[in-house]
């Protein structure tokens, strides 16, 4: 089963707002002139679009009129209280399980990725394995494949040089190499991995899908230090918009440049890493934690001491009104 896309908004038409089944859940797709005539002079376009969300758990509001906007380009740490609601969050965002009332809506067109948290005992390759997380690519492979070079051929064609399908495998060994994958294991079963290193090749699937929206939830949990180091790095150059759950104080100062804060329902959302919003919130945020042991993160401080891994990110260059 395909893991990387599970929202795909509809491209066709240009309403407000377009109805979209998102496996079986019906939500709201903007189209492509959903800017209200009041924002005419500053033209923004909410990549997800969550407002008045109501969900209710055993009969208990989980959510309560909570609203968040995600633009293009924004890493988002998402951050509360154990059993607050940041995984049935994800789950709503991608359709699993249906809100009681709002409404999630996405842009026209966008896709998003996730982390799969199972995966099945299978035979095939692991570098194949993370190949198939690029939907797209794998389609097109499909059309180039038939022997019949009519129109849909050579469109296939002039799309699979446009996303620079012929380096696909170099890039897919590339995500495995930064996740601990040895060269020689590319070519090993899936099945022939532990737990921990699948999870692994769950995280590349994603990474490999070209998605304007990456959901993360605790993505490093079976990371090592270098390999969490690597992700970092990686996700600081992400060219969409993450939406990250972590409770490590540091990877989140490195990737998120705008923090959400769940709790009593609702969500605030504040510009900046997690340290500079801590300062900002009304209400408290949750105690962060290092994931990793005491020995790795003092290799880790002088690692980014010697190297300057913490980066200045952009200011949010989004109106302050939505912030």
């Amino acid at each position: 089963m395909m893991n990387a896309v599970l929202v795909q908004g509809d491209a066709v038409g240009s309403t407000l707002h377009k109805s979209m089944q998102i496996n079986g859940v019906k939500c709201k797709s903007m189209g492509s002139d959903s800017i209200d005539n009041r924002w005419s002079l500053t033209p923004l376009i909410f990549l997800l679009n969550i407002q008045n969300l109501t969900y209710l758990q055993g009969g208990i509001p989980l959510f309560q009129q909570a609203s968040l906007q995600i633009f293009a380009n924004q890493r988002i740490g998402l951050v509360g209280k154990n059993g607050c609601g940041k995984s049935t969050l994800f789950r709503l965002i991608r359709g699993v399980i249906k809100p009681d009332g709002g409404e999630i809506a996405m842009q026209a067109g966008k896709t998003i990725a996730f982390v799969e948290q199972e995966i099945e005992n299978s035979a095939q390759p692991a570098l194949e394995f993370v190949l198939d997380g690029d939907i797209e690519l794998r389609q097109l492979e499909k059309t180039l494949a038939r022997e019949r070079h009519d129109d849909a051929w050579f469109d296939a064609q002039h799309r699979f040089e446009a996303i620079e399908g012929y380096a696909a495998k170099a890039r897919a060994a590339q995500l495995l190499n930064g996740l601990g994958f040895a060269s020689d294991a590319l070519d090993h079963p899936v099945a022939s991995f532990s737990g921990g290193w699948r999870m692994r090749l769950n995280l590349a699937r994603a990474l490999m899908h070209r998605a304007d929206l990456l959901l993360l939830d605790e993505p490093t949990n079976h990371l090592d230090l270098e390999a969490i180091i690597w992700l970092e790095q990686y996700l600081a150059r992400y060219p969409g918009s993450i939406l990250l759950v972590s409770h490590d104080r540091e990877f989140l100062n490195a990737i998120a440049n705008r923090i959400a804060h769940l709790h009593d329902g609702v969500i605030d959302s504040y510009a900046g890493d997690y340290d500079e919003s801590k300062g900002a919130g009304s209400h408290s945020f949750p105690r962060m934690v290092f994931n990793v042991t005491l020995a790795p993160l003092i290799c880790l401080l002088f690692y980014c001491l010697d190297s300057g891994v913490r980066h200045n990110f952009e200011n949010d260059l989004l109106p302050v009104i939505f912030l």
